[in-house]
């Protein structure tokens, strides 16, 4: 249960940001909390300096396999 409530919580601060559907980012992995999406580049903009497996992807796709791997 808790895991749903954070899944939750991340989505609608997502929400609040502005992020769409169809907003365009990147998902990558971060060794300290596990997969992440972000507007920008996690290492070009600093926010993750040791992040692997970037790919450019929209919030949307990330959030369904994001979903698909929680069910």
């Amino acid at each position: 249960m808790v895991e749903r409530s954070l899944i939750d919580r991340r989505e609608t601060n997502m929400g609040l940001c502005g992020y769409s559907g169809n907003t365009r980012g990147y998902s990558f992995y971060n060794p300290d909390t596990g997969t992440e999406w972000s507007r920008e580049h996690p290492i070009e903009s600093g926010q993750c300096d040791d992040a692997t497996d970037i790919r450019p992807m929209r919030f949307s796709t990330w959030r369904r396999q994001f979903m698909e791997r929680r069910a």
